[in-house]
């Protein structure tokens, strides 16, 4: 299965891909418009809306596509709770 997320706000981080503890949790790179492709449960491609994965899309068409509509998509392993 194949799936085509547009128009997301991306957060991801960056660096090394070890555990963040302390000020490292601020290290977190956003994309204000991003499409990401995952393909069998695994993400594939995260790149700013309409470089790239437009090819991918021509080559192997998704067989779901969802607009986020400028909604926040992160992944899991992102503690995004927030501490009054």
């Amino acid at each position: 299965m194949s799936l085509l997320i547009t128009n997301a706000r991306g957060v991801t981080p960056t660096g090394d891909g070890g555990p963040r503890r302390g000020r490292a949790m601020e290290l977190l790179y956003v994309i204000d418009e991003a499409d990401v492709l995952v393909r069998e449960g695994r993400i594939v491609a995260v790149e700013p809306a309409g470089r790239g994965l437009a090819l991918s899309r021509e080559a192997a068409p998704a067989q779901h596509v969802i607009d986020a509509q400028g909604r926040v998509l992160h992944p899991g392993f992102i503690d995004c709770h927030p501490h009054a």
